[in-house]
């Protein structure tokens, strides 16, 4: 018996195309390849993949299918999208890495939640919570400009007319108190309305010098404590001061017993009253006007001066010309 000869079989066309598809081309038809599927099966494959479009459902869970049956995992395919970072555990804090602004200063690293933070040289940095990623914005922040210093609350002169008349007296004012060190506390006394008052506001104008740090005008008549705390906050930005008001001034006045200025307190009513409110020794000098004659050493010295009183027709008339003009002197 003759072996018979088979005719040699031919081989079996290859899938169509549509059928193979590329292998990154649909994860769907891939999975299905790497079980075995035949090509009718796999061309159905591709028709849901359409279908489905690869869902986010599907996709979510294809990583776990192929882990249960024992398969690598699939590669991703080109050009795909890099996965983003998972977000932080709640509470933990997300600090950012410094960067410089216009200036090329460094900034200060950065601790934030989501929000703007405004670092030197202007810049807004901004941390964000989901991508953990630091930006800096394009927009720029001007910073507060800084409080200055109010150096005086000396009235200006009525009508910009400064003290006429007084000269002698300004003088000796001048000489008895002297350059700024000696603790000197000099109560100016005189009957009530001679320009006790406006005699200090006008030597407290004509030394701006002699007082750098300050000239600071006191009424007696309001609360001393309030007044003092309140020259802290807003003359010197002593915006730290809290607590009983007493404590507060006499924290202001140890500040300022160390500088050169000059306090005018107006109409004090004895020693008792302004005590507690004087400057310690230091740089500091004190003058008051009062019409009590209940002051003495050693918390102050006194001076009467004789030539203090009400001007004489003259002069009174020469100051009505200068603010009224001569018409109403006249």
């Amino acid at each position: 018996m003759r072996p018979s000869h088979a005719e040699p079989k031919s081989p079996a066309a290859a899938s169509p195309p549509a059928a193979q598809g590329g292998k990154d081309s649909n994860p769907l038809l891939a999975f299905a390849r790497e079980l075995g599927a035949p090509a009718w099966l796999l061309t159905a494959g591709g028709v849901m993949g359409a279908m489905f479009l690869l869902g986010e459902p599907f996709q979510k869970n294809l990583k776990a299918w192929r882990e249960s049956l024992g398969l690598k995992p699939e590669p991703a395919s080109k050009g795909s999208p890099a996965p983003e970072p998972l977000p932080p555990a709640p509470g933990a804090p997300i600090t950012g890495q410094a960067v410089s602004g216009n200036d090329n200063q460094s900034l200060q690293q950065t601790s934030a939640g989501g929000n703007l933070t405004l670092a030197s040289g202007g810049a807004v940095v901004h941390n964000d919570l989901i991508t953990h990623a630091q930006t800096t914005n394009n927009f720029y922040a001007a910073a507060e400009p800084k409080r200055q210093r109010v150096l005086s609350t000396i009235a200006h002169p009525p009508q910009g007319v400064g003290v006429m008349g007084r000269e002698q007296e300004l003088a000796e004012l001048d000489a008895r108190l002297g350059e700024p060190g000696n603790n000197r506390r000099l109560v100016v006394h005189g009957e009530s309305g001679v320009g006790k008052s406006e005699l200090l506001r006008e030597y407290a104008r004509r030394h701006e010098a002699r007082y750098p740090a300050g000239r600071y005008w006191i009424d007696c008549r309001l609360n001393l404590a309030s007044e003092l705390a309140n020259l802290g906050r807003q003359c010197w930005q002593m915006a730290w001061l809290e607590g009983p008001l007493e404590e507060q001034a006499i924290e202001v006045l140890q500040h300022l017993a160390k500088e050169k200025v000059l306090l005018l307190f107006d109409n004090a009513t004895s020693e008792g009253q302004v005590e507690p409110f004087l400057p310690p020794a230091g740089q500091a000098h004190v003058l008051l006007s009062s019409t009590s004659r209940d002051w003495g050493p050693p918390l102050v010295e006194v001076w009467r001066p004789e030539g203090l009183q009400r001007l004489d027709p003259p002069a009174a008339l020469a100051v009505i010309e200068k603010v009224a003009g001569e018409a109403v002197a006249r």
